[in-house]
């Protein structure tokens, strides 16, 4: 069971440390990681991931790079 709190910004895995110490952390392939990036809906905001701006420039994706709202690109 995992507790959630969201005013504390906590995440926490309420087992016993013997038993948080034996879990295996989960791996993918590279296979697996590139078959994931697809038809899942990842491919659909393609474009916006590569052409985001930074968050200091507004996180914004309709803007090119290096040309604000008041600046031309």
């Amino acid at each position: 069971m995992i507790r959630l709190d969201a005013v504390a910004g906590t995440l926490d895995a309420l087992v016993d440390e013997a038993t948080w110490r034996s879990r295996e952390p989960a791996s993918i392939s590279a296979r697996q990681a590139d078959g994931n990036a697809h038809g899942l809906g990842r491919d659909l905001f393609g474009g916006m991931r590569r052409s985001v701006l930074t968050a200091e420039e507004g996180a914004c994706t309709w803007l090119q790079a290096g040309g604000g709202p008041h600046e031309p690109a």
